[in-house]
């Protein structure tokens, strides 16, 4: 049984931010009280052996909000795709705005590991993920690229996520694993100006 812990789990992908580098992607390969050890998917360059003991910060997505651990990472047992990051206090979790949830249709382009691609649309969306209407034949677990459409004359957002729950009607709730910071930003203001446009419904 995978050992979870605020927010984080063994397997789960995260984003490992080394120093002042871009995050790159890792999945959590074991988890203790006061470390870390995850694989990355690419070496970082400069590699890990030249960066030698820095400060770093993995971040993961759940529901509860933003997990961030915060530490002193160093290279595990010589591997260059393999790092621990030691830290004093565990994860902090962040509630942020992004995690705002909206009913939003927009045009959704899916990108799958085998390189095809399916034009489909949102059911409702956040800075931390959505509800594909399709394809139905995504699968559990399964990654996948987004390229969300936010408007005329907008640079679609691209992102990285995860399938992770489906339905009762097949549609797919994908997480949103890997997204560069601007993107992010620009997401969440699509979600909130959609949300500030959107009928005010009154409950009685």
């Amino acid at each position: 049984m995978s050992k979870r812990f605020k927010g984080f789990e063994e397997g789960q992908h995260v984003v490992l931010k080394i120093g002042d580098l871009p995050g790159v992607e890792a999945r959590l390969e074991q988890l203790t009280d006061d470390n870390v050890i995850v694989g990355l998917f690419k070496p970082p360059e400069p590699s890990l052996a030249e960066i030698g003991e820095i400060e770093a910060v993995i971040e993961a997505t759940s529901a509860r909000g933003l997990a961030r651990l915060v530490g002193t990472l160093r290279q595990h047992q010589g591997q260059e795709d393999a790092a621990m990051l030691t830290f004093d206090k565990g994860p902090e979790v962040i509630q942020r705005r992004q995690f705002v949830r909206i009913d939003a249709t927009t045009l959704v382009t899916v990108t799958r590991e085998d390189g095809s691609t399916v034009k489909s649309h949102s059911l409702n969306l956040s800075g931390a993920g959505l509800l594909l209407g399709g394809p139905a034949d995504l699968q559990m677990e399964e990654p996948v690229k987004l390229d969300i459409d936010v408007g005329e004359g907008e640079v679609p957002i691209h992102a990285k996520g995860r399938v992770v729950r489906e339905t009762a009607e097949g549609y797919k709730g994908v997480r949103i694993e890997v997204i560069e910071e601007g993107d992010r930003e620009r997401l969440i203001h699509f979600v909130f100006e959609r949300q500030r446009l959107a009928p005010r419904v009154k409950v009685s």
